[in-house]
């Protein structure tokens, strides 16, 4: 892993398990942008007429399959570019470049951390974990469908870590040892350039 010069990084993992914390961690670090798959999908959710809206999961289970490849195909020519950290499901199509984490809790971590979210106000902690659960499951099996993957399989990333035994804070400082080689290179090539 630290052999290589990262450029962007990928951070996949179950919902809820603190990947949009991390990329605020990451990019107060790097000075890098963020692209979240999953606030695309929220701020479609959210533009729905109220009085017509449906739970946020089954609005995430009615996406199209060509909609889910529109949006990772985005994803992975932002990566392309570089200094960038995505929130992204499937591990697919990205450079060798991105440095790819999944981040994943226990269901009954995630229920509590979400519990005050909009999308699932009025839950029951049982019902919240079902919620998650299948989430999971339809991510799983859309994953499957269409790129051959289980994308919570540790082949497909650098790093895999259980988000309810470290901080967001702790990660972000172990991940920014390899992206730190970007920018020693970046200031190598500036100084020599000079």
């Amino acid at each position: 892993m630290l052999a290589r010069r990262y450029n962007s990084v990928l951070v996949s993992g179950s919902s809820c398990s603190g990947k949009t914390s991390l990329l605020e961690a990451l990019a107060e670090k790097t000075g890098w942008k963020t692209f979240s798959i999953r606030d695309m999908i929220r701020e479609r959710w959210l533009s729905q007429p109220q009085e017509n809206r449906i739970s946020f999961e089954q609005f995430c289970r009615k996406l199209s399959h060509a909609e889910i490849l529109r949006m990772t195909a985005k994803a992975s020519e932002l990566a392309k570019k570089g200094d960038i950290i995505i929130d992204a499901i499937y591990p697919v199509g990205y450079p060798e470049t991105t440095l790819k984490v999944y981040i994943w809790a226990s269901p009954e971590a995630r229920s509590e951390r979400i519990k005050l979210h909009p999308e699932y106000a009025g839950l029951t902690h049982a019902e919240r974990i079902k919620t998650l659960r299948q989430l999971e499951r339809d991510s799983v099996d859309t994953g499957m469908i269409l790129f051959g993957i289980d994308y919570r399989d540790a082949a497909h990333y650098y790093v895999k870590l259980r988000t309810e035994h470290i901080s967001t804070e702790e990660i972000a400082n172990m991940l920014a040892g390899p992206l730190q080689l970007r920018w020693l290179a970046r200031a190598a090539e500036t100084t020599t350039a000079k």
